[in-house]
């Protein structure tokens, strides 16, 4: 019978302990969903959305831009404030992403 040192059978419960909180603790993502039509072939513009976490969307919006890029043929998105009864929230970093894109495509 092979036997393990101790340093593999803390691994293993290290690895274990970590695998049993990730199915017993929620992850959730934060999106964005807009709520305006995203042209394309337009080189830039405004967004507005509504923020989602899990499975309930807030009645916040998020309000950022975005802007077509050629080289990846891709648009990205960039969200720098979220409003909410009136009150604007600057984010402290903009949350960004990248949207591949077929061509002459509305979004």
């Amino acid at each position: 019978m092979k036997t393990y040192s101790y340093n593999h059978f803390l691994f293993f419960c290290f690895i274990l302990g970590a695998f049993l909180l990730g199915l017993l603790s929620p992850a959730y993502a934060l999106s964005v969903i807009t709520t305006k039509e995203i042209d394309a072939n337009l080189p830039n513009g405004a967004i507005e959305s509504r923020v989602v976490l899990g499975k309930r969307v807030f009645k916040v919006e998020a309000h950022g831009f975005y802007f077509r890029n050629n080289a990846t043929n891709s648009i990205d998105i960039e969200i720098t404030s979220l409003l909410r009864d009136n009150q604007s929230f600057h984010l402290t970093s903009s949350a960004k992403t990248s949207l591949k894109i077929p061509p002459n495509a509305k979004i």
